[in-house]
Formats: C-alpha cells, sequence, structure tokens
C-alpha cells in the first residue's frame, strides 16, 4: 500500500485581501488536486489554506502563489505575503 503525502499552505492576512486571493486561486487550481479555503472572523486575522492533495513542491507553491498574488493584489504587496507563507508536509 503506497503512504499518501499531502501539503497544506498557509498564509494569514487581512479579511479582503484573503478573499481576494481565494477567489484567484481558486480560478486557477484544480478543485480535485487542491483545495483552497479562508477562515476567520471580525476581530482576528484571516488564514488562507491550500490543501495539496499529493506532496507539492515547495518551490513550486511558491511560485504559484507569487504569480496569483501579484496580479490579485500587486507586486508589493504580493512580496511580503509570500514571504509568509507557511507549508507543512
Amino acid at each position: 500500500m503506497r503512504s499518501s503525502s499531502t501539503t497544506v499552505a498557509r498564509l494569514t492576512t487581512d479579511a479582503a485581501t484573503a478573499a481576494r486571493l481565494q477567489n484567484a486561486l481558486a480560478e486557477c487550481c484544480d478543485g480535485e488536486t487542491v483545495a483552497v479555503s479562508i477562515t476567520g472572523s471580525a476581530n482576528e486575522p484571516w488564514t488562507i489554506l491550500l490543501h495539496f492533495h499529493d506532496q507539492a513542491d515547495d518551490t513550486a507553491v511558491r511560485n504559484l502563489f507569487a504569480s496569483i498574488a501579484t496580479e490579485a493584489i500587486g507586486q508589493e504587496r504580493a512580496s511580503v505575503l509570500t514571504r509568509g507563507l507557511v507549508l507543512a508536509h
């Protein structure tokens, strides 16, 4: 039996940015291999989560996120946010 290894990418930001990034990421990601979600509340930071069905290459995930974020929120903000991206396997 093959063991399954997954990757989760997590980023914390404000509600408006989380919603914009969720929409942009959901448009480009295949829902069968990557699930995109956000969670948060009015008084707390929001978190964007990307759940990869299989183990993902860290560099590829960061590049994907940076590319999508740059288009959604601009290069300067995307650069700052991408540095806060946390990946777990």
